[in-house]
């Protein structure tokens, strides 16, 4: 994690790097996501292909998967999110871990495509961010 600033992995007044959250699902089912980096006010998270169809308050970590598009329901390696949107989705803590390097794989690759600083995220549009 040398090359992300401390700042990028500190966290916000209400979220934690790291933690894992139940959130509404867009399938009126629960997902799990997972907070990989906050900067400013953008929270890029990992959401977990596993759908609980009420609010889990605890989670075995080794049966989450991301799955892959080969699959019927697969998760998302990366997404930005305004934190007003991830809000929206009603997190709650369920567990602190730790980001791995393996989790920063898609915020990397977002970090890539993006060199030219146009880094834009759901709920902002390019230009407000950074």
């Amino acid at each position: 994690m040398s090359d992300i600033s401390n700042a990028a992995l500190h966290s916000g007044p209400n979220w934690i790097v790291g933690g894992l959250y139940s959130i509404r699902g867009w399938s009126h089912h629960f997902n799990i996501a997972k907070i990989l980096v906050i900067d400013g006010g953008v929270i890029h998270i990992a959401i977990y292909r596993e759908e609980f169809v009420g609010r889990p308050d605890a989670v075995d970590t080794a049966s989450l998967s991301l799955g892959s598009v080969e699959d019927d329901v697969f998760g998302v390696m990366h997404i930005p999110l305004e934190a007003s949107m991830f809000a929206q989705h009603e997190p709650e803590l369920i567990l602190e871990t730790v980001v791995s390097e393996e989790d920063l794989q898609g915020y990397r690759t977002y970090l890539d495509y993006h060199s030219d600083g146009s880094q834009g995220a759901f709920g902002i549009p390019p230009t407000r961010v950074n």
